[in-house]
């Protein structure tokens, strides 16, 4: 069986996903469901992006801004995967710890942000319970997604990759002539006259397929 890794380091931007999504109008409607989908949440640990892309890229989401806000909001409520079909093959251990991308496993859920919170708050604080079948696949996640943090790369940094099931490490570098505040300039004005309440961020997203 083949395996596929990456991981990758971006400047971008974090936003708590229902600040997100109570920003939806007309003008901005297809930009956010864009960075809903090139985003993910910052998750370590967990199984959130997976139930969040289940959603985010279901062919049910409704055209209409006003109608996806509702739905979308509602969904990223302890969400659920209706079909086994669209359930991989995963294990689950109560009391491992491990990276933060898109087929991770969770946490045990103690509390979530508040709706209100800052996007400085730690992300986290919000953690979650999976619920297991016999075959230890999650059914369930115990935790409001809409609560948690979208992180959405802007520009690449550093990026490796790796094919195979193998063990061993990899690594990648960079040089350090990076205007980061150049960058950071470029991000705020790309976004700033769309979207409020959102912070520049250094980001690593983990991913394996």
């Amino acid at each position: 069986m083949s395996r596929y890794e990456s991981a990758c380091v971006s400047l971008g931007f974090k936003i708590q996903v229902n600040k997100l999504i109570n920003q939806i109008n007309e003008d901005n409607f297809g930009l956010i469901k864009n960075l809903m989908v090139e985003g993910f949440i910052e998750d370590s640990n967990g199984y959130a992006n997976k139930f969040f892309k289940y959603i985010i890229e279901s062919d049910e989401l409704p055209e209409q801004s006003s109608k996806f806000k509702k739905y979308i909001k509602s969904k990223l409520e302890n969400p659920k995967i209706e079909s086994e079909e669209e359930l991989d093959d995963v294990s689950f251990d109560s009391d491992s710890n491990s990276s933060c991308s898109t087929s991770n496993s969770s946490k045990t859920s103690d509390s979530d942000v508040d709706s209100d919170s800052d996007v400085d708050s730690d992300s986290e604080s919000v953690e979650s319970k999976i619920k297991r079948g016999s075959d230890s696949e999650p059914k369930k996640f115990y935790g409001n997604i809409n609560n948690m943090f979208l992180l959405v790369p802007v520009f690449k940094m550093m990026e490796t990759t790796r094919w195979g099931i193998r063990n061993g490490i990899n690594g990648t570098s960079c040089d350090l002539n990076l205007d980061l505040n150049d960058i950071q300039a470029k991000i705020s004005d790309k976004y700033e006259h769309l979207l409020s309440d959102y912070k520049v961020v250094f980001m690593l997203n983990q991913e394996a397929d």
